[in-house]
């Protein structure tokens, strides 16, 4: 395999390398790659569940379990004020 990369990038594996946290640059792109990865495989689950949760709200509206507006608005009201009074 043969890899390009920019004098950056280039620059960063070398000092890498250099400083010991890395045997070689194979070393580190294998990490790189294991990261990259796990990276992806997070993000494929956080879709699945939220590909979930809009089921589970097309489902409950198809039941006719909906808030009215009002109902809606007290909720994200009690919301906001729960969410500022951790920020303080």
């Amino acid at each position: 395999m043969n890899v390009s990369m920019t004098p950056e990038l280039e620059a960063f594996v070398h000092a890498q390398v250099k400083s010991g946290m890395y045997q070689s640059a194979s070393e580190l792109f294998r990490e790189a790659v294991r990261l990259l990865a796990h990276r992806n495989k997070m993000r494929e689950k956080k879709l699945a569940e939220l590909d979930e949760k809009i089921q589970t709200g097309l489902d409950q509206i198809a039941r006719g379990e909906v808030l009215t507006e009002a109902q809606s608005k007290k909720r994200l009201n009690a919301y906001k004020r729960k969410m500022l009074s951790k920020r303080d």
